[in-house]
């Protein structure tokens, strides 16, 4: 059995755990979460562009997902 360290809200226990690994949709929000902050402090229009790729690739993983429960 994998032991959960999803956050406790304390901020002492990190996410993904073993016990539950993100997905590909999950893991591209971190990265979007973690832009958007670094854009408050570095050069923004690359961030934003940045951030774009991340939400077109976002977008590209989750349509064959889509078209794939629909058979």
């Amino acid at each position: 059995m994998t032991n959960c360290t999803c956050p406790s809200g304390d901020g002492s226990l990190r996410w993904p755990c073993p016990a539950h690994p993100p997905t590909p949709a999950a893991a591209i929000d971190e990265i979007l979460r973690a832009l958007d902050l670094a854009r408050q402090h570095y050069d923004f229009d690359y961030l934003t562009r940045v951030m774009q790729l991340a939400r077109e690739l976002k977008q590209a993983i989750a349509a064959p997902q889509a078209a794939n429960q629909g058979n």
